[in-house]
Protein backbone atom coordinates (compact mmCIF):
# COMPACT_ATOMS: atom_id res chain seq x y z
CA UNK A 1 0.00 0.00 0.00
CA UNK A 2 1.28 3.51 -0.73
CA UNK A 3 2.35 5.25 2.49
CA UNK A 4 3.54 8.56 1.05
CA UNK A 5 7.03 8.45 2.53
CA UNK A 6 10.50 7.84 1.12
CA UNK A 7 12.65 4.87 2.07
CA UNK A 8 16.38 4.28 1.69
CA UNK A 9 17.03 0.54 1.65
CA UNK A 10 20.35 -1.28 1.86
CA UNK A 11 20.61 -4.83 0.55
CA UNK A 12 23.20 -6.88 2.45
CA UNK A 13 23.03 -10.01 0.31
CA UNK A 14 26.26 -11.66 -0.85
CA UNK A 15 28.36 -8.94 0.73
CA UNK A 16 26.96 -6.31 -1.65
CA UNK A 17 25.85 -2.91 -0.52
CA UNK A 18 23.13 -2.11 -3.01
CA UNK A 19 21.40 1.08 -1.90
CA UNK A 20 17.99 1.99 -3.29
CA UNK A 21 15.61 4.91 -3.01
CA UNK A 22 11.95 3.90 -2.75
CA UNK A 23 10.08 7.06 -3.58
CA UNK A 24 6.67 8.26 -2.39
CA UNK A 25 4.05 6.04 -3.96
CA UNK A 26 0.52 7.01 -4.93
CA UNK A 27 -0.57 3.51 -5.92
CA UNK A 28 -0.17 -0.05 -4.67
CA UNK A 29 2.81 -2.15 -5.72
CA UNK A 30 4.01 -5.74 -5.29
CA UNK A 31 7.07 -6.78 -3.33
CA UNK A 32 8.64 -10.17 -4.02
CA UNK A 33 9.58 -11.87 -0.71
CA UNK A 34 12.95 -13.06 -2.04
CA UNK A 35 13.99 -9.44 -2.54
CA UNK A 36 13.36 -8.67 1.13
CA UNK A 37 15.96 -11.01 2.59
CA UNK A 38 18.59 -9.23 4.69
CA UNK A 39 17.51 -5.67 3.95
CA UNK A 40 17.79 -2.61 6.19
CA UNK A 41 15.49 0.30 5.50
CA UNK A 42 15.32 3.90 6.67
CA UNK A 43 11.88 5.48 6.41
CA UNK A 44 11.95 9.25 5.94
CA UNK A 45 9.40 12.02 6.23
CA UNK A 46 7.73 12.80 2.87
CA UNK A 47 9.81 15.96 2.41
CA UNK A 48 13.14 14.61 3.77
CA UNK A 49 14.79 13.31 0.58
CA UNK A 50 14.37 16.68 -1.09
CA UNK A 51 15.80 18.46 1.94
CA UNK A 52 18.76 16.08 2.25
CA UNK A 53 19.76 15.81 -1.41
CA UNK A 54 17.88 18.66 -3.11
CA UNK A 55 16.16 16.20 -5.47
CA UNK A 56 12.84 17.35 -7.01
CA UNK A 57 10.56 14.58 -5.81
CA UNK A 58 8.19 15.07 -8.72
CA UNK A 59 10.84 13.55 -11.00
CA UNK A 60 11.05 10.25 -9.11
CA UNK A 61 7.60 9.60 -7.60
CA UNK A 62 6.23 6.04 -7.84
CA UNK A 63 9.62 4.51 -8.61
CA UNK A 64 12.42 2.50 -7.03
CA UNK A 65 15.86 3.64 -8.13
CA UNK A 66 19.44 2.89 -7.28
CA UNK A 67 21.04 5.68 -5.26
CA UNK A 68 23.98 5.40 -7.67
CA UNK A 69 21.74 6.35 -10.61
CA UNK A 70 20.44 9.43 -8.79
CA UNK A 71 23.41 10.60 -6.72
CA UNK A 72 26.70 8.85 -7.31
CA UNK A 73 28.70 10.83 -4.70
CA UNK A 74 26.46 9.94 -1.70
CA UNK A 75 26.33 6.37 -3.01
CA UNK A 76 30.12 6.03 -2.97
CA UNK A 77 30.43 7.70 0.43
CA UNK A 78 27.81 5.44 1.99
CA UNK A 79 29.11 2.22 0.42
CA UNK A 80 32.62 3.10 1.56
CA UNK A 81 31.44 3.56 5.14
CA UNK A 82 29.29 0.42 5.06
CA UNK A 83 31.95 -1.77 3.48
CA UNK A 84 32.59 -4.84 5.63
CA UNK A 85 29.85 -3.97 8.14
CA UNK A 86 27.41 -6.80 8.92
CA UNK A 87 25.94 -5.79 12.25
CA UNK A 88 22.55 -4.21 11.64
CA UNK A 89 22.86 -1.76 14.53
CA UNK A 90 26.23 -0.54 13.24
CA UNK A 91 24.82 -0.04 9.75
CA UNK A 92 21.86 1.94 11.05
CA UNK A 93 24.15 4.13 13.16
CA UNK A 94 26.43 4.81 10.17
CA UNK A 95 23.49 5.71 7.93
CA UNK A 96 22.04 7.98 10.59
CA UNK A 97 25.38 9.73 11.13
CA UNK A 98 25.82 10.27 7.40
CA UNK A 99 22.31 11.66 6.87
CA UNK A 100 22.65 14.00 9.85
CA UNK A 101 26.02 15.20 8.57
CA UNK A 102 24.51 16.40 5.28
CA UNK A 103 21.29 17.77 6.76
CA UNK A 104 20.82 21.48 6.21
CA UNK A 105 18.53 22.80 8.93
CA UNK A 106 18.02 26.04 7.07
CA UNK A 107 15.12 26.59 4.75
CA UNK A 108 11.38 27.05 4.83
CA UNK A 109 9.32 25.28 7.46
CA UNK A 110 6.17 25.66 5.36
CA UNK A 111 6.23 22.13 3.94
CA UNK A 112 6.97 20.48 7.31
CA UNK A 113 4.16 22.44 8.94
CA UNK A 114 1.75 21.68 6.08
CA UNK A 115 2.48 17.94 6.20
CA UNK A 116 2.05 17.89 9.98
CA UNK A 117 -1.21 19.85 9.70
CA UNK A 118 -2.64 17.48 7.07
CA UNK A 119 -1.53 14.39 9.01
CA UNK A 120 -3.20 15.63 12.19
CA UNK A 121 -6.44 16.18 10.26
CA UNK A 122 -6.21 12.71 8.65
CA UNK A 123 -6.29 14.38 5.25
CA UNK A 124 -9.64 16.07 5.86
CA UNK A 125 -8.32 19.48 4.87
CA UNK A 126 -9.90 21.87 2.40
CA UNK A 127 -7.15 23.00 0.00
CA UNK A 128 -8.29 26.63 0.24
CA UNK A 129 -7.50 26.39 3.96
CA UNK A 130 -3.86 25.70 3.11
CA UNK A 131 -3.62 28.66 0.73
CA UNK A 132 -4.98 30.98 3.40
CA UNK A 133 -2.89 29.39 6.17
CA UNK A 134 0.36 30.24 4.38
CA UNK A 135 -0.80 33.32 2.47
CA UNK A 136 0.41 31.99 -0.86
CA UNK A 137 -1.16 31.27 -4.22
CA UNK A 138 -2.50 27.92 -5.36
CA UNK A 139 0.24 27.68 -7.98
CA UNK A 140 3.02 28.35 -5.48
CA UNK A 141 1.73 25.73 -3.01
CA UNK A 142 1.48 23.21 -5.84
CA UNK A 143 5.10 23.89 -6.77
CA UNK A 144 6.31 23.49 -3.18
CA UNK A 145 4.49 20.17 -2.70
CA UNK A 146 5.51 18.71 -6.06
CA UNK A 147 9.16 19.56 -5.45
CA UNK A 148 9.33 18.51 -1.79
CA UNK A 149 6.89 15.57 -1.69
CA UNK A 150 6.37 14.50 -5.29
CA UNK A 151 2.64 15.03 -5.37
CA UNK A 152 0.12 17.86 -5.15
CA UNK A 153 -1.30 18.96 -1.78
CA UNK A 154 -4.68 17.60 -2.87
CA UNK A 155 -3.20 14.19 -3.69
CA UNK A 156 -1.38 14.09 -0.35
CA UNK A 157 -4.62 14.94 1.48
CA UNK A 158 -6.40 12.13 -0.39
CA UNK A 159 -3.60 9.73 0.49
CA UNK A 160 -3.76 10.56 4.20
CA UNK A 161 -7.55 10.19 4.16
CA UNK A 162 -7.04 6.77 2.55
CA UNK A 163 -4.61 5.86 5.36
CA UNK A 164 -7.18 6.88 7.96
CA UNK A 165 -9.93 4.76 6.38
CA UNK A 166 -7.63 1.72 6.21
CA UNK A 167 -6.81 2.08 9.91
CA UNK A 168 -10.56 2.13 10.67
CA UNK A 169 -11.62 -0.56 8.21
CA UNK A 170 -12.99 -3.81 9.59
CA UNK A 171 -15.63 -6.33 8.56
CA UNK A 172 -18.14 -5.08 11.15
CA UNK A 173 -18.09 -1.46 9.97
CA UNK A 174 -20.69 -0.04 7.62
CA UNK A 175 -18.83 1.31 4.58
CA UNK A 176 -21.25 4.19 4.08
CA UNK A 177 -20.79 5.34 7.67
CA UNK A 178 -17.01 5.06 7.33
CA UNK A 179 -17.04 6.96 4.04
CA UNK A 180 -19.08 9.85 5.42
CA UNK A 181 -17.13 10.07 8.68
CA UNK A 182 -13.87 10.21 6.68
CA UNK A 183 -15.06 13.06 4.49
CA UNK A 184 -16.05 11.24 1.30
CA UNK A 185 -19.15 12.37 -0.56
CA UNK A 186 -20.71 8.92 -0.48
CA UNK A 187 -19.82 5.22 -0.54
CA UNK A 188 -19.23 5.26 -4.31
CA UNK A 189 -16.70 8.09 -3.98
CA UNK A 190 -14.98 6.21 -1.15
CA UNK A 191 -14.72 2.93 -3.10
CA UNK A 192 -13.43 4.69 -6.23
CA UNK A 193 -10.68 6.55 -4.33
CA UNK A 194 -9.80 3.50 -2.22
CA UNK A 195 -9.34 1.40 -5.35
CA UNK A 196 -7.22 4.10 -7.03
CA UNK A 197 -4.70 3.85 -4.18
CA UNK A 198 -4.98 0.18 -3.19
CA UNK A 199 -5.67 -1.40 -6.58
CA UNK A 200 -8.47 -3.34 -4.89
CA UNK A 201 -11.86 -2.45 -3.41
CA UNK A 202 -12.42 -2.33 0.38
CA UNK A 203 -14.14 -5.72 0.42
CA UNK A 204 -11.27 -7.35 -1.44
CA UNK A 205 -8.77 -5.68 0.88
CA UNK A 206 -10.58 -7.03 3.95
CA UNK A 207 -10.47 -10.57 2.56
CA UNK A 208 -6.76 -10.25 1.84
CA UNK A 209 -6.10 -8.66 5.22
CA UNK A 210 -7.95 -11.44 7.01
CA UNK A 211 -5.96 -14.03 5.09
CA UNK A 212 -2.70 -12.28 5.94
CA UNK A 213 -3.65 -12.08 9.57
CA UNK A 214 -0.45 -10.44 10.78
CA UNK A 215 -1.04 -7.14 8.93
CA UNK A 216 -1.80 -4.45 11.49
CA UNK A 217 -3.24 -1.66 9.34
CA UNK A 218 -4.00 0.57 12.33
CA UNK A 219 -0.39 0.54 13.53
CA UNK A 220 1.01 0.86 10.01
CA UNK A 221 -1.12 3.68 8.66
CA UNK A 222 -2.20 5.71 11.68
CA UNK A 223 -0.34 8.93 12.44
Amino acid sequence: MPIGTTEITVSLNNGDRNIYINNPATKAYFVKPKALSNVIGVCLQPWALNKLFNIPQSEITDSKLSLYDILSTPYYKLTEQLNGKTNHHDIIQLMQSYLLSILDNKGSTLITDAISFIDQKNGAVDIDTLYKRYHISERRLQQIFNTAVGMSPKKYCQLKRFHHTISQLNSNLNLTDLALSSGYYDQSHFIHEFKSFAGINPGGFLKEKNTLNNINAKAYFSV
